[in-house]
Formats: structure tokens, sequence, C-alpha cells
């Protein structure tokens, strides 16, 4: 593993540190309520975050309905974080041209290694929905 990958899968605040604790936040949800589908999970996850966003400077959320974001997942984490991540900080938007290949490669890998039921798509389909999503920013 490059320098490059080792900072984006587990330097402070990056893809990889930040798709661990989505993925420990999903496993304790879903351990403690087997029968919550993935959409309640990604629900819950979501108003946690945002509930910390008066702490985080210069978020989106305010720009997408919860549930647009939830349905556009298709239950896949990975996406999801990305999702996040790119909302909640404009240090992720700025910087996203330049590794998105390799972040998303680390978010799919870490979710795989750390939440492995809440992968849905591949890494292909994870980049092209990735794509689709920042495209409206």
């Amino acid at each position: 593993m490059g320098l490059g990958k080792w900072i984006i899968k587990n330097g402070p605040g990056s893809p990889g540190s930040t798709a661990k604790v989505f993925a420990k936040q999903y496993n304790n949800i879903y351990n403690a309520d087997r029968s919550a589908a993935w959409d309640d999970i990604f629900s819950s996850l979501y108003i946690q975050r945002v509930m910390a966003a008066p702490s985080m400077g210069g978020n989106l959320y305010s720009t997408v309905e919860m549930e647009d974001i939830v349905e556009f997942t298709e239950g896949d984490l990975p996406l999801f974080v990305f999702i996040m991540m790119f909302l909640e900080t404009s240090n992720f938007r700025n910087n996203i041209r330049g590794t998105f290949s390799l972040s998303t490669e680390v978010l799919h890998e870490m979710i795989e290694e750390n939440a492995p039921s809440a992968i849905k798509l591949n890494i292909n389909k994870l980049r092209e929905k990735c794509l689709a999503f920042a495209s409206n920013f």
C-alpha cells in the first residue's frame, strides 16, 4: 500500500477512518435490532450525523432531503458514506477530484472489512453513483 492510500485509509477524518465510524454505527444499530431495514438504519445514521453538523462548518445538509439520500444509496453503505462526507465538509468536496478513484476504493474496502452486509453495489457502480451525486453540486 502506497503512502497516499495509507493516508486516505487511516488519516484522521479520512474516507477510511470515516467509513470505519459509519460501519461501527451501522453494526451497533443492526445488532440492537436485527429486523431493522437498511433504510431505517441509514435514516438513523443520517440523523446522528446531522445532529453533529453544527460543529462542522460548510455543510450542505439543507440542499438534499434525507429520504432522497437514503433512497439514492440503494442500501449501499460506501455510497452513503461518500454522500455524507460530500455534504459534510468543503474539504472533502474540494479534494475529491484528485483522489476520487482511491477514495471510493478505500470506502468500499473499509465497509467490506467492517460491515460487509452493508455493501450492495460493486466498485464500478459505486463510482458511477458517486459521480452522479457529486455532479449535482
